[in-house]
């Protein structure tokens, strides 16, 4: 277990390998996730690489991320909460090109959306739990990770 931010975290997380991107293209990550207790923070996101797989970073994030990073950071998420329900619900998101349309009006979206930062050539899909305020006897479970590529 690792302390932070008074969660304790399961490790090792998922993590794909790093794979080859098109930043100029519509891409949708998703994963099925049941956890077991209302209280698991439930974590679900990505990192992009440069051409010589560097880790790159991301813009300022939504306000209720903001107590956990500052105004950049290099771990994207497209889910970060608590309160799933004890059901397999599949989370998606989608990284869209620099200058793309919103696509929230033609495709169902779970969670959040991002744009590929500029030099990004790979990718790498991330997902784990942390605890919340319970007993820390819950479990959540990940299942069936998937990135699409699309011309959109």
């Amino acid at each position: 277990m690792v302390e932070g931010k008074d969660r304790r975290c399961y490790f090792p997380w998922g993590i794909t390998h790093r794979f080859e991107i098109d930043s100029n293209k519509l891409y949708e990550f998703s994963v099925w996730i049941k956890s077991t207790q209302l209280d698991l923070h439930s974590l679900f996101g990505f990192r992009a690489y440069d051409k010589d797989k560097n880790v790159l970073t991301f813009p300022l994030l939504p306000s209720e991320f903001l107590q956990y990073y500052s105004n950049v950071t290099n771990n994207p998420y497209f889910k970060y909460s608590n309160n799933d329900a004890n059901e397999w619900t599949r989370w998606n998101g989608f990284v869209l090109s620099e200058g793309a349309d919103d696509i929230s009006s033609h495709f169902i979206i779970k969670g959040r959306n991002w744009v590929w930062p500029r030099g990004a050539k790979y990718a790498q899909l991330r997902f784990g739990t942390c605890y919340g305020d319970g007993n820390n006897q819950g479990i959540t479970y990940f299942a069936l990770p998937l990135v699409v590529q699309t011309d959109f």
